[in-house]
């Protein structure tokens, strides 16, 4: 059946909006889940790992290994260069995604991932190399550039699954990103610096004493060799060569099928016919609202080692954490993720739904940055386990909060299409916006570190982390943008 309806002429760009299904297209009874196929789609989970272990992998050491440079003169200037090594990754992927993505139209997808997974491997190997801030500006960079073919993993996904299992497999991913935001940081601090974190096993070695920061570098790389020997032996290519008329009717059909398993229902337009070739207006609220969640993510993400470092007893007083209590905490924030996602997101979504749920989340993520700087006045009056007691506890409502928001963010995002034709467009759009965020948000968040720092006042700190709650609040606001363009009824909160 045709979705272009027959007040319209054929050679019209236009497609019918999607409405929710009903009763009648229902018969039947469900198809037998098909089994994912293991062997392309342990490849593909661990592409979908290595990003998060990289981008996670140096907050726990970044601080200490920018201080081994020698470059900064202070702490304050420390923060400065940890915002610009850090917005590297994401800014190379904001060059990298498109090109990478048109490539693999071109030759394939089995050889762009696997060149990725290779570029990964040396990249990392790299930046553990790195023993001055141009060599770590570099190796960073080219991490971000060769981890830009996420996107591609998605798409080789989409291609290897049917409607029966394809919600299972990007499930999965999801699940894959939690293990990699628990795995990076727990490799990053318990095994950098290893000869005076592990005497006992490292404490002779002359590598790791001029590289400190290269044996998590090198675990990371060890898994990245992991998915280039799989691949290399059973990744099997995806991408037909097939007639044009082909092409487009399989992509129709795919992307009706993924946009049904995404989408839960959407409001139905006045008008019979929405043109294909535009972007929806009303997804533009949508997408700058996922920026700015994703610049208020980045900066909380930079702060919280910056304040793990700062020293109990001074002025500006902080954790007074070295590497292992960062990755430690990093890690507990992993598994609160984890069973964020599995317990406590898929409640709040059923209770709330997307866009009531992206408020609800907002505001205890919020509430809890707010409290995370004055928990630094606990460690003098009450002792380090009163300490760790409250930190748990805040990380533990922070991620919530974070890891809720952002969920629901994607859901708003989805919802924002109004065709099954424009679905493509819209992620496209807001996982480019939310990359600019996570490139210029490390930077805004460096300066303002270095500037309220070296004023040597105690309420710095607070100063520090008031920007993510402004942030944060235009979102809070924005989100009233986001409710009078999808047309949704007023809520309480």
């Amino acid at each position: 059946m045709s979705l272009v309806p027959d007040t319209f002429s054929d050679d019209e760009s236009v497609t019918a909006p999607l409405l929710p299904p009903t009763a009648a297209t229902a018969t039947g009874a469900p198809a037998e889940r098909t089994p994912l196929p293991f062997k392309q789609m342990l490849v593909l989970c661990i592409i979908n790992i290595c990003e998060p272990i990289q981008l996670t992998i140096l907050f726990p050491f970044i601080y200490f290994m920018v201080k081994d440079f020698g470059v900064a003169k202070n702490d304050s200037e420390i923060g400065w260069y940890v915002g610009l090594i850090t917005s590297l990754f994401s800014f190379a992927q904001v060059l990298s995604s498109l090109p990478i993505g048109w490539l693999s139209d071109k030759i394939g997808r089995r050889p762009v991932l696997l060149l990725g997974l290779a570029g990964n491997m040396f990249s990392s190997i790299l930046f553990g190399l790195s023993t001055n801030l141009p060599a770590a500006i570099v190796s960073r960079f080219l991490l971000g550039l060769v981890n830009g073919n996420i996107g591609v993993a998605k798409s080789m996904t989409g291609e290897i699954t049917d409607k029966s299992n394809r919600p299972a497999a990007f499930a999965l991913f999801g699940v894959c990103f939690s293990l990699g935001g628990i795995v990076g940081p727990m490799i990053g601090g318990t095994l950098s610096n290893p000869v005076t974190q592990l005497p006992w096993l490292f404490g002779s070695s002359k590598l790791f004493r001029e590289f400190p920061y290269l044996l998590p570098c090198l675990v990371s790389s060890f898994v990245s060799l992991t998915g280039l020997v799989v691949g290399w032996f059973h990744l099997e290519e995806t991408l037909r060569r097939e007639s044009e008329e082909v092409i487009v009717a399989s992509a129709s059909l795919l992307d009706q099928d993924a946009y049904q398993n995404t989408q839960s229902s959407v409001n139905p337009l006045p008008h019979p016919a929405i043109r294909k070739d535009r972007f929806p207006a009303k997804a533009y609220p949508a997408v700058l609202g996922l920026g700015l969640l994703a610049m208020t993510g980045i900066i909380s993400e930079e702060f919280y080692p910056l304040l793990c470092t700062l020293p109990v007893d001074q002025l500006q007083n902080g954790f007074g954490f070295k590497s292992f209590e960062i990755g430690l905490s990093l890690s507990i924030r992993g598994c609160f993720t984890f069973l964020t996602q599995i317990f406590v997101f898929p409640f709040i979504q059923k209770t709330y739904g997307s866009l009531r749920s992206v408020r609800l989340a907002l505001s205890v993520f919020l509430t809890s940055v707010t409290c995370l700087p004055f928990l630094t006045y606990i460690i003098p009056t009450f002792g380090e386990p009163t300490f760790w007691v409250f930190l748990v506890a805040n990380l533990a409502f922070l991620t919530a909060g974070q890891m809720s928001t952002f969920t629901s963010m994607f859901l708003v995002v989805n919802e924002s299409a109004e065709t099954q034709s424009q679905l493509g467009r819209v992620n496209g759009m807001a996982q480019m916006a939310a990359c600019v965020a996570r490139t210029v948000g490390p930077l805004i968040g460096g300066f303002v570190w270095t500037r309220v720092f070296a004023m040597g006042v105690w309420w710095g700190k607070h100063v520090a982390y008031a920007v993510v709650v402004v942030v944060g609040g235009l979102l809070y606001l924005e989100t009233f943008w986001i409710q009078k363009a999808l047309g949704e009824t007023a809520f309480d909160f």
